[in-house]
């Protein structure tokens, strides 16, 4: 009312007073935004793509009842209500617009973080969950008891993020850069194991020697000792 925040109004039907007017209606239901075919740059600064999705909601502050299956934290609705922009297309941006581009914002430094080798490395369910996590908790960090710390009313429920992919050219280079270094570390090997035989064989025959050598002092002495005896 005159411009004044008033109250946040639950679900349901209500009586407004004298000069007072909705700013907004805040959905409670979880959200869902998707965006394809992100272009972001790795350490090199190759580009590659991906498709993310973000579910989130209002922050409940309590847990889901029969009697309240959306429950809401007035002080995040309030600040979904007032959250809205206007952009410079002239777009009027809402409270439900801004967590996908967090999101894709960290997403976008932890890639530029990471070379293009580890990135198109195959990533098992335990890593993917760690990186996903990880892009989380620089949007919304915890604090020391492990819980989310929810400064803008908002909280994430569900972060998917796709493979990332180079351009075609890319990872046409990029296979055969992998092939040729593969060779090169087989080509290693194989001098590495050809110079151990090499060793191996040496140190038989310089063993082999030694017992030759001992095997004479031995029949020296023993002749000696023949000799002396018949003496």
């Amino acid at each position: 009312r005159n411009a004044r925040f008033m109250r946040v109004l639950p679900p349901g039907y209500h009586i407004l007073g004298r000069f007072e007017y909705l700013l907004g209606v805040v959905d409670l239901q979880p959200q869902t935004r998707t965006a394809n075919e992100v272009t972001m740059l790795t350490k090199e600064g190759i580009p590659v793509k991906t498709d993310i999705g973000l579910t989130f909601s209002i922050d409940p502050g309590d847990e889901p009842s029969p009697l309240r299956p959306y429950p809401f934290d007035p002080e995040a609705v309030r600040r979904a209500a007032y959250a809205g922009a206007v952009g410079a297309n002239d777009k009027v941006s809402s409270w439900d617009d801004a967590p996908l581009g967090k999101v894709r914002s960290a997403l976008s430094a932890w890639v530029a973080d990471h070379p293009l080798d580890e990135l198109l490395a195959d990533m098992n369910h335990d890593a993917h969950y760690l990186m996903t996590g990880e892009i989380i908790n620089k949007v919304w960090p915890k604090d020391g008891e492990g819980r989310l710390i929810i400064k803008d009313g908002i909280r994430p429920l569900r972060f998917h993020v796709g493979h990332l992919t180079p351009a075609d050219e890319i990872s046409n280079q990029y296979i055969e850069y992998w092939l040729s270094a593969q060779q090169r570390e087989d080509k290693l090997a194989q001098a590495k194991d050809t110079a151990r035989l090499a060793q191996d064989l040496e140190a038989t025959r310089i063993e082999g020697h030694m017992l030759i050598i001992q095997a004479l002092v031995e029949g020296l002495r023993q002749a000696q000792q023949d000799a002396g005896s018949r003496v």
